[in-house]
């Protein structure tokens, strides 16, 4: 009972970002960020074909968790997952267009969550902020989809001052 206080003030205090890239290495490129996800969470990639990687980061170092990539949306068809253990990012790349990601804490018990996560879909929390490869990054949840899948074709070779002032106007300073 106290564990289980423990880690639900934890998670409070504390949360991971997922990042979507449009290159397979988690780096230097433009995406897609949700951020302050909590466990359990999935976040769609809001992106029809899939990202090339999805990148779970600012993992606090003594938290051990598993990281869950999808190839369909609401978390549903496992692709891959891997363990933190104690790094602050994991990076699921390979060019695998991944759809939807999540992550859950490790434990050496099999839980009901990992017996049952591709038995239903489940809703999905959207992206809040787009990112260029530059740094510059922007706040998209007030977008309709089309929206920002048009943003996310703009920001595939774009800087800021390429982008229409519609976008521009969203920079996050």
């Amino acid at each position: 009972m106290r564990y289980s206080i423990i880690l639900a003030l934890a998670t409070a205090a504390s949360a991971i970002d997922i990042e979507w890239f449009g290159e397979s290495h988690c780096r230097n490129g433009y995406g897609l960020r949700c951020q302050n996800i909590n466990p359990n969470t999935c976040c769609s990639g809001q992106r029809s074909g899939g990202w090339a990687a999805v990148q779970f980061a600012n993992i606090p170092n003594n938290w051990d968790v598993v990281s869950d990539a999808y190839d369909t949306e609401n978390c549903r068809t496992l692709v891959n997952e891997f363990r933190s253990n104690g790094n602050s990012f994991v990076c699921h790349g390979d060019n695998r267009h991944y759809k939807s990601a999540g992550y859950h804490f490790f434990s050496k018990k099999r839980s009901t969550y990992i017996d049952t996560r591709d038995a239903s879909s489940k809703e999905c929390v959207k992206p809040d902020t787009l990112f260029l490869a530059d740094g510059t990054t922007y706040a998209i949840s007030g977008l309709t989809d089309d929206q920002v899948a048009e943003f996310i074709t703009l920001a595939e070779n774009a800087t800021h001052t390429d982008l229409p002032a519609v976008y521009q106007a969203l920079r996050v300073e």
